[in-house]
């Protein structure tokens, strides 16, 4: 479109981005703090924190931290109820930490809580059927629902 051809009123505005009057601006939004806008509601919740860099540790004093808290007992992987049998996984040049005997994935070495250990009894039918535990080698899946009998109406 040529300038003959546009209207006069857009000829008249100048062409600058409109900007917003300082009394449009929230006063939460001009403060540095560690807050966002939640796109789905609007409102204002807080930001999520980084974790802190963790710092050089000695990899056979944290093989041996390990080792003392998860021998003799078993565990749980993350905030999951299922018990888990406790099987040494090797890591780094001969040392082992603890994880689930069935292989169960999880992130990380378990510095951070990813696995807890539990006196509970194992719960993991995985761990249970690697122990051949009768109670779970005769059912492998249970059944969803009861199937009618037909001898009995």
């Amino acid at each position: 479109m040529s300038p003959q051809q546009c209207p006069p009123l857009l000829l008249s505005q100048p062409a600058t981005t409109p900007t917003l009057m300082p009394h449009t601006v929230p006063r939460h939004a001009t403060q540095l703090d560690a807050t966002h806008t939640s796109p789905l509601s609007g409102t204002l919740a807080p930001m999520a924190q980084p974790l802190p860099l963790p710092t050089h540790t000695d990899p056979a004093r944290f093989a041996d931290a390990q080792a003392r808290l998860f021998t003799g007992q078993r565990l749980h992987v993350g905030a999951s109820p299922i018990v888990h049998e406790l099987d040494w996984i090797p890591w780094l040049d001969e040392l082992v930490l603890p994880g689930p005997a069935c292989r169960q994935g999880f992130a990380g070495t378990g510095a951070r809580g990813e696995l807890r250990p539990t006196h509970h009894p194992v719960t993991c039918r995985r761990c249970l059927r690697l122990h051949d535990d009768p109670d779970t080698t005769q059912h492998d899946q249970p059944a969803l629902f009861a199937l009618p009998d037909p001898h009995h109406p």
